[in-house]
């Protein structure tokens, strides 16, 4: 993916909160997360003592809406998880401007987006760390098994 770290997991799922934890999250911490997207990213919030806080979606793509994201930053704010779904990359250049500007950290949830490009880079590459599951549903599959990037 062009990433220049890699760490193997059992699971996507269990990446999202290594990577959370990783950003620095801990409790009382709270993270951004889309309004519609699976349970998981809220589980790994909450299984760091963090607080999820939801923004809208973009109607157009479903992704998160970086606008309302600008609105829900809080002095407790840490980080944000992005979801890229079906192949679809976030648009994570608002994303990651906004990150940039508060001192937060981006988390982008690409399981079910193994090898999607945004401006030609694949997207989970792009954010500060990257998020990929391989079980067997998924783009990419070994049975069980992902990846931080």
């Amino acid at each position: 993916v062009g990433s220049r770290y890699a760490s193997a997991v059992n699971s996507g799922t269990s990446g999202l909160p290594a990577a959370l934890f990783a950003a620095g999250v801990g409790p009382g911490d709270e993270v951004i997360s889309p309004a519609m997207t699976v349970v998981m990213d809220a589980y790994a919030i909450l299984h760091l003592g963090g607080v999820p806080v939801f923004a809208d979606i973009e109607s157009a793509t479903q992704h998160i809406d970086a606008e309302d994201i600008v609105r829900k930053i809080t002095a407790h704010t840490k980080a944000i998880i992005t979801v890229s779904w079906q192949g679809l990359p976030v648009d994570i250049e608002p994303v990651m401007e906004i990150a940039k500007a508060h001192n937060l950290i981006v988390v982008d949830d690409s399981a079910q987006t193994m090898m999607g490009r945004y401006k030609g880079q694949v997207s989970g590459a792009n954010a500060h760390l990257g998020v990929f599951s391989f079980e067997n549903k998924k783009h990419l599959s070994t049975g069980e098994g992902g990846m931080i990037v």
